[in-house]
């Protein structure tokens, strides 16, 4: 069993980061990029050989990773979160405004259940499904692996010390639930066994039509078993959970 850190934090500091901004960003990115290229060849009829263009295609695949620490700053935001007997605060500033702050505060009564996720690049994601039905997702940046944030007192770690904290006061119906990673449940475990059910079935399907097109096949197997390496993950992940708080 591994101790949680006696110190109990009522504030930490950290910095939020809005993904989906900084995804629809990038991806917008590439889609203009390759829009402006199509309309210089079919409408202005520039001309570009193959092989330039075969280095146009894999610079802008490249050129997000080559600038993605400067593009991750550019959307995030400092965030103060605010604990206390009570509940929680979580107050970062808004993207395109930085002068103005968003808030989100919940009282731990209301709270039916969180679920944790800490990438290797220094990303914690938190879930708080409250009783109301609402659901939330904040993803935290911090400078940390995903081993670290066990060691430390990571925005992960101060939040299970509270909600541990929490739980010992409650009877068990009414204490806060840490959801397991999707495919670390038996619902996930299900749909992870009949996905490879169904690639099995092509394959033997190919060979009794003698088919020799594997390149769908062949994809679907790499991402079926890259899955099975998430599920993996996820149920270490929440063993280290179980480990801290029993």
């Amino acid at each position: 069993m591994v101790n949680l850190v006696s110190v109990m934090e009522k504030k930490y500091y950290c910095q939020f980061y809005f993904i989906s901004q900084a995804f629809f960003y990038i991806l917008t990115t590439i889609v203009l990029f390759f829009g402006l290229i199509y309309i210089l060849i079919r409408y202005l009829h520039v001309h570009v050989l193959p092989e330039i263009g075969v280095v146009l295609f894999v610079f802008s695949l490249i050129l997000p990773f080559l600038f993605q620490k400067r593009i991750k700053n550019c959307f995030k935001r400092n965030c103060v979160i605010e604990f206390d007997s009570k509940g929680f605060l979580i107050q970062f500033g808004r993207l395109y405004n930085k002068s103005k702050e968003r808030t989100f505060k919940y009282n731990w009564a209301d709270v039916k259940a969180c679920k944790f996720y800490v990438s290797s690049s220094g990303f914690t994601v938190l879930d708080v499904f409250a009783f109301n039905r609402k659901h939330r997702k904040y993803i935290f940046a911090e400078d940390h692996s995903d081993s670290m944030s066990f060691e430390r007192g990571t925005v992960f770690i101060v939040f299970l010390q509270w909600i541990t904290q929490y739980n010992k006061t409650k009877e068990i119906d009414k204490r806060i639930e840490i959801l397991k990673g999707f495919f670390a449940t038996n619902i996930g475990t299900l749909v992870l066994w009949s996905i490879g059910l169904v690639i099995v079935i092509d394959i033997f399907l190919h060979l009794f039509k003698h088919d020799n097109n594997y390149g769908p096949v062949f994809l679907a197997s790499v991402f079926y078993l890259s899955l099975f390496g998430l599920r993996r993950q996820q149920q270490l992940f929440y063993k280290k959970i179980a480990n801290l708080i029993n």
